[in-house]
């Protein structure tokens, strides 16, 4: 079975710039390397699962990243269920996400660290493996978690998940706004805020 690693740096300016910041990383002699310009909705969608494809994913911010959770990180990606498309990524946060007070609904906003596994595949008897795995991903990086993910990331996992990246006062707040203007509920799909009065 085949397994890869690499790594995706992103820099908003010239390639020239991004050629000159990445240079540590080039000269570790990567088997492949490709530095280009790319058009913002692209990179957006490199990691979409592709069409047709059974998947199932996750994610859990974290508060630090330590050997510990490196060698457990690492020690996962072994474990990646075969022969899939599947995907186990580590998200350097932080930078401009976290610049500057506000009331923003997103208690994740300050976690330098995103694990996000990201299961696809094609073979129905997959399922289980393939999402048992994503669960231990999650299981793993439990002992760093902020309690709060993007929800992007993030499939049916309850209410519950969905108050917690909010965070309880956030959605008191959004749960209000929406009997407002949604008090019939609907709006409710995905990650669904319940409509309740302040």
């Amino acid at each position: 079975s085949l397994r890869a690693g690499g790594a995706l740096l992103t820099y908003a300016g010239p390639v020239e710039e991004v050629r000159e910041l990445a240079a540590p990383l080039f000269a570790l002699k990567p088997e492949i390397a490709i530095d280009t310009d790319i058009a913002y909705t692209d990179l957006q969608c490199m990691l979409d699962d592709p069409p047709g494809l059974r998947n199932y994913w996750s994610a859990e911010y974290l508060t630090s990243f330590p050997d510990e959770a490196v060698d457990v990180f690492c020690a996962r990606g072994a474990e990646i269920p075969m022969p899939t498309a599947t995907q186990h990524v580590l998200f350097p946060l932080g930078g401009a996400v976290t610049a500057g007070a506000g009331p923003y609904p997103q208690p994740w906003r300050t976690a330098p660290w995103g694990v996000h596994p990201f299961a696809t595949w094609e073979d129905p008897a997959m399922d289980e493996p393939a999402i048992q795995w994503v669960k231990d991903v999650r299981a793993d990086a439990r002992p760093w978690s902020i309690d709060s993910v993007y929800l992007n990331f993030t499939g049916a996992e309850g209410e519950q998940r969905v108050v917690d990246s909010f965070g309880e006062e956030n959605y008191r707040r959004l749960a209000a706004v929406k009997a407002a203007y949604d008090p019939d509920n609907v709006f409710r799909f995905n990650h669904n805020i319940t409509p309740t009065a302040a």
